[in-house]
Parts: structure tokens; C-alpha cells; sequence
């Protein structure tokens, strides 16, 4: 089944039905809030700032969709909104793992030009 697809998909005895949650999530934000204030609010002359982190989880597309999509704001104001099994913790354990080797050899490369 192609879950990318909008779609209805008949078997035998029931239906599955594919939607798309995010556009159904933008179109209940907007009945609450007011986007045209918000964009008006984000394009005044330093104007207010905002920084999503979707913490590698499933908020990440609604983010991009409603922040960069709708309100118009760059790919700047979202940060980890790739949605991650892991929530990205196996990807940030193995950079640190790396940034600890690579001061662990530069600590002994600088030892070694001490020492002769």
C-alpha cells in the first residue's frame, strides 16, 4: 500500500482510506488562529524571531508546512525536522563519538610536538 497516494483502497470487506494529515492540520489551525496577523507579526522590521525544533519527530513535516509553507518563513526558523526512529539519537551519539576521537588524536598529535 503507497501511503504517499491520496487515496481510497477497497478490500473485500472494508476500505482504507490514505489522507494527508498536515493539510488537514492547516486547515484546522487556520480556523483557530489568525495567519494573516501572525505573517504581518513576522514580517515587521525586526521583527520577531522564531526557532522550531521538531526533535527528529513526527511535528517536523506539520512545522515545515505551517511555518515555512504558510507563514512564508525561511528553512532557518526549523531545525530537526526530519522525523527519525530514534528521534535522531543513534546520528548525534555517533557525531559526538567522532568529535571525542578527533580532540583524543589532536590531544596526541600536540603531546608528540611537545615531546620532540
Amino acid at each position: 500500500m503507497d501511503l504517499s497516494k491520496i487515496e481510497n483502497i477497497s478490500f473485500d470487506f472494508f476500505t482504507v482510506e490514505i489522507v494527508d494529515p498536515v493539510s488537514d492540520y492547516i486547515i484546522l489551525m487556520k480556523e483557530i488562529f489568525d495567519f494573516d496577523a501572525m505573517k504581518s507579526l513576522f514580517k515587521r522590521p525586526g521583527g520577531f524571531k522564531l526557532l522550531f525544533d521538531g526533535m527528529n519527530g513526527v511535528t517536523g513535516p506539520y512545522a515545515k508546512q505551517l511555518f515555512c509553507g504558510e507563514l512564508g518563513l525561511g528553512p532557518e526558523c526549523i531545525m530537526n525536522c526530519e522525523p527519525k526512529e530514534d528521534f535522531g539519537g543513534t546520528e548525534k551519539r555517533v557525531e559526538i563519538k567522532n568529535r571525542e576521537r578527533e580532540r583524543e588524536r589532536d590531544r596526541k598529535e600536540l603531546i608528540n610536538i611537545l615531546l620532540f
